[in-house]
């Protein structure tokens, strides 16, 4: 049977690799194997949607800081991303690569590297460095943050209640 113990250590291993382990039933028997003749069941790894591991170097784990950041981030990121998809719909190129160079900064901070590629992509065609890009491409592109900023809004909102 798997012990309170080595769920923890899994679950800091998993953390510190960036992930999270979901919830799982452990059909085991006593000596480890599975229970019933069962197949065993493997915990599934769920990347997170944030990663605050340079940001709690920088401020501290537990400081006021990384709160206040935080919780910046939760309040602003809807308007800032209703501002890339309007820059985007419109196709104003310099309001686009305005847009995505203003999230650089929380994509490093926060640990949204799966927005890191269409950023800067965006950012890119924004400045005239890409020739101007095919209207859909930018949109799938500003989809991609989109999801990405959300999905931390949401798990972040979760883990970082407004006080």
């Amino acid at each position: 049977m798997i012990t309170s113990t080595s769920k923890e250590l899994r679950r800091k291993r998993s953390d510190r690799a960036g992930h999270a382990a979901a919830p799982v039933a452990y059909p085991f028997d006593a000596d480890g194997g599975a229970a019933n003749g069962g197949p065993l069941v493997q915990e599934p790894v769920v990347p997170l949607a944030y990663d605050l591991s340079l940001l709690q170097g920088m401020v501290g784990e537990n400081s006021p800081a990384l709160r206040e950041i935080v919780q910046k981030f939760i309040l602003n990121t809807p308007s800032e991303l209703d501002r890339l998809e309007r820059a985007v719909a419109a196709y104003d190129l310099p309001a686009t690569g305005a847009q995505a160079h203003r999230f650089k900064s929380q994509v490093k901070l926060l640990g949204l590297e799966k927005a890191a590629g269409p950023l800067h992509l965006l950012e890119l065609v924004g400045r005239g460095t890409l020739l101007p890009a095919d209207p859909a491409l930018l949109q799938q592109n500003a989809e991609e943050v989109k999801a990405v900023f959300e999905a931390a809004v949401r798990a972040l909102a979760r883990n970082y209640p407004a006080a």
